[in-house]
Parts: C-alpha cells; sequence; structure tokens
C-alpha cells in the first residue's frame, strides 16, 4: 500500500475542515426571533408604531383621513391602522389587540356607529385596561357623555368618564381646518407625556405636596 506523505495528509485535512465551513455556512440560518421581536408593531421603516387608531369599519375613509392628517404633522408611519396593516389571512381580532399592546397612544375615531359596536367598545375597553393615553375624537356631532342609538348610556361613556373630547366633523373647510389643528395639539400633547413618562417615569407630585 503506497504511503501518503505528511504534508499531503494535512493539506487534505485543511482542505476538508474548508468545505465543510463553506457547507455549513451555506446552509445557516438566523436565530429564530423571540416572542417580542415577533409581537412588536412596526411601520415599514421598522420603526414601533406609536398610535393606534380605532373606528367602525364604516368610517373608513374618515378614519384613513384622520391617519393622513396625523402622519403629515407627525412622520409617516406615526399610526397603526388596520386597513394598513393586516393582511389576507390573518385573524383580525388577534393584530388588533397585539397593536393596542403595543402602541403607547390609543385614538377612538368616534361616529355613532362607534359608539354602537361592541368591538369597537371592546378594543376602547382594552385600551384602558392597558392604561393607555387615550383619545377620543368625535367623527360626528355625538352628545357627551356616549349615549346608544336606543338612548342608554354606552359603555364607552364609563370608559372615557373625565376625560374631554376633541372633534373632527366641520361642516365646511374652515371649520374643518380648524378642529384638525387643535386635534393634532391634543396628539402632540399625549405624545409629550408618552415621552416624559418613558424616559423619567410616569409624573409624581413634588416633595412635600400635601
Amino acid at each position: 500500500m503506497p504511503s501518503v506523505p505528511i504534508w499531503g495528509a494535512v493539506r487534505v485535512y485543511h482542505l476538508c475542515v474548508i468545505f465543510f465551513q463553506i457547507a455549513m455556512a451555506s446552509n445557516a440560518r438566523p436565530p429564530p426571533e423571540s416572542p417580542k421581536q415577533r409581537e412588536e408593531s412596526v411601520s415599514s421603516d421598522g420603526k414601533p408604531y406609536t398610535i393606534f387608531i380605532s373606528f367602525c369599519f364604516n368610517e373608513e375613509d374618515r378614519a384613513e383621513n384622520l391617519k393622513r392628517s396625523i402622519d403629515e404633522a407627525f412622520g409617516p408611519g406615526t399610526c397603526w391602522i388596520c386597513t394598513d396593516t393586516i393582511g389576507r389571512g390573518q385573524d383580525i381580532r388577534h393584530e388588533i389587540y397585539l397593536a393596542i399592546e403595543k402602541t403607547p397612544v390609543f385614538i377612538s375615531a368616534i361616529s355613532q356607529g362607534y359608539v354602537d359596536s361592541k368591538a369597537c367598545q371592546s378594543e376602547a375597553s382594552l385600551a384602558k385596561e392597558l392604561d393607555k393615553v387615550m383619545i377620543p375624537i368625535l367623527l360626528d356631532e355625538l352628545e357627551w357623555p356616549l349615549k346608544l342609538s336606543d338612548g342608554r348610556m354606552s359603555a364607552l361613556a364609563n370608559i372615557y368618564a373625565g376625560k374631554k373630547y376633541s372633534s373632527a366633523f366641520g361642516t365646511n373647510k374652515k371649520e374643518l381646518e380648524r378642529q384638525t389643528k387643535c386635534v393634532i395639539d391634543t396628539i402632540r400633547e399625549a405624545l409629550s407625556i408618552v415621552y416624559i413618562e418613558y424616559h423619567f417615569g410616569p409624573k409624581t407630585e413634588p416633595c412635600g405636596t400635601p
């Protein structure tokens, strides 16, 4: 049996190691995402959404207009809205609840249909339970506290008890522009609260306050 020079055997061994490493690299897969990474709601540019817009589906156009106004004021990708982010075949209710959990600000775009909707009430109830910064915006001129179509008090009346609402139902362009500005100012204040609490913790009373 012919002998193999030592240097030849070493060279063959090194080549085998190199080929093995190349094969492993070609089959490599990135590590699986953690549940937190998978669940985090992010916009198309990879940034987390800040605002969740809750609305009744028959008010989709007005909710989209509200989203556009907010994105113009604070940058694209600020708002999570189901019509833009939920794909075909996904569990709509699950995706909505997940998005509410991940966004610090919750906006109710309120029409009478919204007030009467059990699903919309559930979304607002979850936001309150999760202690989100909540902003009610009236798309219609409704009685406040909010009532159902049959005149009974809505669950939303308790959810938004003590909160001020903003209006976005101007009957002419000038009035609607004024209302939109007020809405944006309200949202800007809410975002400042979110920023302060994120970086410095919840606001507390000064020392010595009775």
